[in-house]
This record gives structure tokens, C-alpha cells and sequence, in this order.
């Protein structure tokens, strides 16, 4: 610090991101809760019963909500003001430890409530995979989700032995760490791949699918959002490697990774949610066909569409 010339020192005193990511991570979690309950508001209205993605989704935003709590709180104080968006040189210890401590929880939160994300996405989509023969191809995607984030979740709390040496740095000299940089690198590079695999699983499905135009252009919006969580996803992976390149100052490059992981995480549970959305928009429910409760067949979609009722007396679709 005593290198740097005044002025210069001045100025990096005055710069902080904080607000911006209490701006981008408050944003998006309100979207995406919104989201959800506008999902129980159709769910309870509209469809036959509640399934089990129902259950999985309202996991995910319990989850975002506590990374968002984490990415914003240090006990009393706003954790950006205690020292995430700020540059390194000007935090004492205290505040270092306490940045790490809720990076620790944020990141573990936000691994976890992806994974049910995912998993109520991937539920949603046995309605498109009826035959035998399609579903081992969903299970063996569902068993990698599941596989990757239990994976994900113990590397993310065991990343350093004893646990507390991941924010106590004054530890770290005696404790068994990981290089974290290159794990969470490597673990944003599956979260990735899954991602690209999910979108693409059921584009075929929804292309054959004889449905009117609106109906279509939802799910093709539906597709859209997994497209834009595909780049978010790639270009949090650019942020870290930033980090990683710059140990010196990482409670400020550290911020554009933070505000990414919320932004992916909140859009997946909004991408879980439109799907359900339809009958707020127009009716019959359950011609939305990425929603379980609103589909009363078993066998493989191929196209065509018969009506039939539902036991709450609401129409339902049959794919022949």
C-alpha cells in the first residue's frame, strides 16, 4: 500500500460494487419468487394435485433465498459494506473472515438449490419421455444431476479440513485445503455440460408437438431461458477464472461471479416455473405439456391430442 501514490489510493478507496450486487441479487431472487408463487397459484387452481417438482422447485428458491441472504448480510451489517466490492487492501482481518465465512455458506447454498432446479426440471419432463425406452435416457441425465450435485455440495463444505479454515486464513497453514480456484473451475465446467444436456434433451419432443401457436411460443420462451442460464453459466466460468488470476484483490474481482451465480440460479427456478404459468394466461391447463399434473396419459407423446377430464372435472390433454 505504500507504493501506491495517494490519488491512486484515494480512488480505490472510493470504489465499491456492493450495490450492485445487492441491486442484481435482490432483482433476480424477487423474479424468481414471484415466479414461484404465481407456480403455487396455478398449481393449486388449476391442476389435478401437487407433484413432486412442485416440491423440488420451492427447495430451490429456499435455497437461492438463503444465497442471497449470504451474498448480502454479514451479521448485522451488509455484507458488501463489510468488504465483498471493495478492494482487498483496505479490510482488516475481521472483515476478511467474515466475507469468507458467507462465501463459504453462499457458495454451498447455491450448489444445492441448483441441483433442485435442475431436478424439477427434469421431472417436468416425464410427461414428454412416456415410453420405456426414453425414460432410461432421462433417469441416467436425473442420476447425473443428482450424482454431480451431491459431488459438488460435499467438495464446496470439505474444501478445507478443519471446515472454519476456509474463512480463519491465519488456519490455512496447518489445515488440508483444495485449490479452490481450480475445483470450483472445474465443478462450473460440469454445471455446464448438465445445463447444455437439459436444454437439449427434449427439443425434439417440443418441435413434434401438435399444439396451437401460443402454446408454442411458451415453451419455445421456456427454451429460451435455458439458453441465456447456458451463457450465464459460461461466462461465470470466465469470472472465476478472474479471480483466480488475481488472489491480491479477490473481494473485488470476486463480485461478478457472486452476482452470476444468483442470476443463473434465480432464472433456473424462473425457467421451472413458465411451463406451469399457462392456464394464468389461458385455458385448458393442462395443454401445457411440460406440466405432470396436467397431462393424463402415460403413453409416448407423438403428436396428436384428444381431450378428456381430469378428476377435479378439468380438462385434460391425452397424447396418443
Amino acid at each position: 500500500m505504500d507504493q501506491i501514490p495517494p490519488q491512486e489510493l484515494a480512488r480505490l478507496a472510493g470504489e465499491d460494487r456492493g450495490p450492485l450486487v445487492k441491486i442484481l441479487v435482490i432483482s433476480f431472487t424477487s423474479f424468481a419468487f414471484t415466479a414461484v408463487a404465481l407456480r403455487c397459484y396455478s398449481r393449486i387452481n388449476y391442476y389435478p394435485r401437487v407433484t413432486w417438482d412442485d416440491w423440488f422447485i420451492l427447495l430451490a428458491m429456499v435455497f437461492s433465498s438463503i444465497t442471497t441472504t449470504m451474498q448480502i448480510f454479514g451479521k448485522s451489517s451488509w455484507l458488501t459494506d463489510a468488504g465483498t466490492g471493495r478492494h482487498l487492501i483496505f479490510l482488516d482481518l475481521a472483515a476478511v473472515t467474515r466475507v469468507l465465512k458467507f462465501l463459504y455458506f453462499s457458495i454451498t447454498c447455491y450448489g444445492i438449490g441448483l441441483t433442485f432446479s435442475k431436478m424439477a426440471i427434469l421431472l417436468q419432463y416425464r410427461c414428454l419421455f412416456a415410453s420405456k425406452k426414453s425414460r432410461v435416457v432421462l433417469y441416467l441425465v436425473m442420476g447425473f444431476v443428482v450424482a454431480y450435485g451431491i459431488a459438488s455440495t460435499c467438495t464446496a463444505v470439505f474444501s478445507c479440513v478443519p471446515i472454519d479454515a476456509f474463512w480463519y486464513i491465519q488456519k490455512k497453514a496447518t489445515a488440508r485445503c483444495l485449490d479452490q480456484n481450480a475445483v470450483f473451475i472445474a465443478i462450473s465446467s460440469l454445471n455446464v455440460f448438465s445445463n447444455i444436456v437439459i436444454l437439449c434433451l427434449p427439443v425434439g419432443k417440443v418441435l413434434s408437438l401438435d399444439i396451437p401457436s401460443t402454446h408454442r411460443v411458451a415453451l419455445v420462451y421456456t427454451l429460451f431461458i435455458g439458453v441465456v442460464i447456458c451463457v450465464i453459466a459460461a461466462f461465470r466460468i470466465n469470472a472465476l477464472i478472474e479471480v483466480s488470476g488475481h488472489p491480491e484483490d479477490s473481494t473485488w474481482f470476486s463480485v461478478p461471479a457472486a452476482y452470476l451465480s444468483s442470476i443463473e440460479a434465480n432464472l433456473a427456478i424462473v425457467c421451472a416455473c413458465v411451463p406451469v404459468l399457462g392456464p394464468l394466461v389461458a385455458r385448458p391447463a393442462s395443454s401445457y405439456p411440460f406440466s405432470e399434473g396436467g397431462v393424463a396419459s402415460s403413453k409416448e407423446l407423438k403428436g396428436s391430442i384428444s381431450w378428456s377430464t381430469s378428476r377435479n372435472g378439468d380438462p385434460e390433454l391425452e397424447w396418443a
